[in-house]
Parts: C-alpha cells; structure tokens; sequence
C-alpha cells in the first residue's frame, strides 16, 4: 500500500531539513518582535534558491541531497492521483504533507509564508518599491476560487482519472530543466503577477493555501491583538497586504482570512498592540 523509502529516511533528509530551518527562523523573528523587512526578504531568497530548484542548477550535485524543491501542490494532488491509478500510497508525498500540515498547526503559515519557494518569489517582488499595487480582491472570492479548482480535481481525478492541476502547477516549473524556456516564460508570469498583487497564486489557486487556511483555524502560534493597547490608528491596514489584518483588528474570530505570517503588521504598528504568539487571557 504505502511505496518509498523509510518514513524517518524521509524526514531526516537535507530537504525537509532546510524548509522547518526557514520556518523556525521566521517563527522566531515574529516571536521576539525582531523582523524587518530585510531580514523577512533574505529568509524568502534563500527558500526560494535553496527550494526553488535554482542551487541545484548551480550545483547540480545537490540534487540527491535537496531534490528540485518540496512541491506542495505535489505533496496534495498526487497522494490521490497515485491511489486511483496505482492503489498505492507515496510516502515522500504523504511526508511532505504532514510536515506542511504539522507547521500550520503550530503557526500559521509557517510553511507558505517563510519555506514555500514559489510564495518566496512572489512576495519578495511585491515588496519592491516603486511599483503600483493592485487592491486584493476579496478573501471570499479569491478562497472560493480556490475551493472550486479543489473540487474540480477531486471530481476529475475520482471520476476520469484527471488532475487539472496538472495545467495550473507553477512548482513543477521550478524542476527548469528539458524546458527551460517554458519554465522561465511561465515562473515569469508568476512573478510578474506577484509585482502587482499580494502573492495571487496562493490566494487564487494553491490548494496547500486552501487546505493549510482550514487546519490553521487550530494554530498555535498567529498574529493576535492587544486591545487595551492598540488606539484605532489603523495604520497596519494600510501598510500590510494581507486579508486578515482588517478582521483582527476587529476583534473578530473563527475563520479569518489567510494570514501569511508576513509579520508587516507588526512591524508598522507603534503600539505593538500586535504581536505572533499563543492564545491568552479572552483570546480566542
């Protein structure tokens, strides 16, 4: 039933080594409250250079080491593609899924937002300076987009034997080889969406953000308000991109919008009314 190396074979290796190692070190700057942008900009370079397939382009050796990258997408998708076609479950898959869940439960978004390489490369062009950002469009239809491909595969892949994230998966650009004029004509639309707005492949088509933003409900560790100390100045909302900021300052719970932990919120508030951390006290 189960094919692939051992389980502990898997989880020790270089690869899923490096992206709990980006995850920590993001985890711990939101913690202490010591993030900047550069230092958010540097951990996202290295995820996606270490797990973007690009070192191993440069040093094509460390392939047996890193792989091409983790491929989330990959991670989910094929677990059931595998089990209808072959009646056989990957363990490199299931793996690579429980490791991405595992850290969703303890933070949110500590996968997605600090040791995904095509998220990584799509924020670090949104923080560039000097280019128009285009307004996000609303969590609720950007997530039922998501939804929707989500059942389209489950439907396709149950039924025809069909995976239609086989046309959308941008990761498997990212293996840059046999093709390499697609993979960087298609990593380029990627990217240049992500000039313009807040990380679209990941509101609008990944379902590792799909699924990740449900278990999430249940992290540990995500951005929290103090509201005895915030004072209504609002500046968060207009300097971080992401959905959920709006709902946590007001004080709403229960299923927020996906928050990628890009801690800008943080940073901006001259309070520190927000801070990343567990639940205390009335929170919920």
């Amino acid at each position: 039933m189960f094919v692939g190396p051992s389980l502990w074979t898997i989880l020790l290796s270089w690869k899923f080594g490096v992206f709990v190692v980006l995850a920590a070190i993001g985890a711990a700057l939101l913690i202490t409250g010591r993030l900047r942008r550069w230092s958010r900009a540097a951990v996202l370079a290295a995820a996606f250079f270490l797990l973007g397939g690009v070192v191993v382009l440069l040093a094509p050796g460390l392939d047996k080491f890193l792989g091409m990258h983790p491929s989330p997408m990959c991670a989910l998708t094929r677990i059931a593609e595998f089990w209808v076609a072959k009646g056989l479950l990957p363990k490199m898959l299931l793996a690579t899924l429980g490791v991405i869940l595992l850290l969703s439960l303890v933070g949110k978004k500590l996968f997605c937002g600090w040791a995904c390489p095509l998220g990584a490369l799509q924020e670090l062009l949104y923080l560039l300076p000097g280019v128009k950002k285009i307004p996000n469009l609303p969590f609720r239809f950007t997530n039922l987009v998501r939804t929707y491909l989500l059942v389209f595969y489950l439907v396709g892949v149950f039924a025809v034997g069909i995976n239609i994230y086989d046309h959308v998966n941008a990761f498997e650009l990212m293996h840059w080889e046999l093709t390499f004029g697609g993979a960087v004509l298609g990593i380029g639309l990627v990217a240049l969406g992500g000039l313009f707005y807040y990380r679209p492949y990941c509101y609008l088509v990944c379902p590792i953000g799909l699924v990740s933003w449900a278990v999430e409900r249940f992290s540990y560790l995500a951005v929290r308000l103090d509201k005895g100390k915030c004072t209504g100045c609002k500046l968060c909302l207009a300097k971080s991109p992401c959905p959920a900021i709006a709902p946590i300052v007001e004080g709403r719970t229960g299923w927020l919008p996906d928050c990628t932990s890009c801690g800008l919120c943080l940073e901006t508030c001259p309070e520190k009314a927000l801070s990343f951390r567990g639940p205390k006290g009335g929170d919920a």
